[in-house]
């Protein structure tokens, strides 16, 4: 079984556990008797609800972090000064970037302070290309521009020493489990897009069958483009992954959820919110 539990998203709990929630996604896994963390949320409010819910995170195993935002990073100095000593597993393309939005209109910058990563050198795994953990349990840097990405990645840019351009999100992992009823991705923002994203895990496990997708599609609610968007999706994913669960949430969007629950492609997926616990059959 691959057990999810979801520390921190932006829907509240709806099972009355007083936990916190915010803008933010961060998961923890259990899988082949291992415990991953994928993600910190925008805050340390994360740490609170595991030990609300009674986990433990000492007994992690290790953690990833999908990409450079605030909203799944932001965690992470809170994380480092509870003196965990698991790996923790990002892009080689976070450190020495700053990353900004322009939607509503102005600039904000929505990534970490950088100094985070001179300290603690020892814990920190910097991926440049997809790798495997394990026989079971690989990181994907995405390689497929097969199909189309989110339309909000144009509010988004990266800046270095070479100046600020457009993000080309270089700087998002994701995470594929191997099981025996198919491979299970868990991609928290999927700003280079899911159906890429799949399409990349599969090539680099030589898996062929989809068992289940995690995570976030960032289709923003933004001048009807997120419905767009879901249609679009949903037609490639019914036609490729039929017989695949989706469990998504934080960065979806509503109308995109809306139009999921008209039924269209006849696709099973679910949403999670803060607090969710849910079990994926292997």
């Amino acid at each position: 079984m691959v057990e999810v539990t979801v520390l921190i998203d932006d829907k509240p709990s709806i099972t009355g556990e007083g936990l916190e929630y915010e803008h933010g996604l961060s998961l923890l896994i259990g899988f082949d008797g291992q415990h991953i963390l994928c993600d910190t949320g925008l805050s340390g409010k994360f740490i609170e609800n595991a030990t609300k819910m009674g986990f433990g995170l000492s007994n992690i195993d290790f953690t990833v972090i999908s990409h450079g935002h605030y909203d799944h990073i932001g965690g992470l100095p809170s994380m480092l000064k509870m003196g965990f000593n698991f790996p923790i597993y990002l892009s080689k393309s976070i450190p020495g970037k700053r990353f900004f939005s322009y939607r509503n209109g102005s600039r904000r910058e929505i990534g970490i302070d950088g100094q985070i990563f001179g300290g603690e050198r020892d814990r920190f795994r910097y991926i440049g290309e997809s790798v495997w953990l394990n026989q079971k349990a690989a990181i994907i840097a995405n390689d497929s521009d097969h199909y189309s990405r989110p339309s909000g990645n144009r509010y988004l840019t990266v800046e270095d020493s070479f100046g600020e351009r457009p993000d080309s999100f270089e700087h998002e992992i994701s995470l594929a489990l191997v099981t025996p009823n198919g491979l299970v991705v868990v991609s928290s923002c999927s700003h280079c897009g899911v159906m890429n994203i799949i399409e990349s895990s599969l090539r680099f496990t030589g898996q062929t069958k989809l068992s289940a997708f995690i995570g976030g599609m960032h289709f923003i609610d933004d001048n009807g483009s997120g419905e767009g968007e879901a249609f679009d999706f949903i037609g490639s994913f019914s036609k490729l992954h039929s017989s695949a669960i989706i469990y998504t949430g934080h960065c979806t969007g509503q109308k995109a959820e809306e139009f999921f629950g008209k039924g269209v492609g006849k696709v099973d997926i679910n949403y999670f919110s803060t607090g969710k616990k849910f079990l994926i059959a292997t």
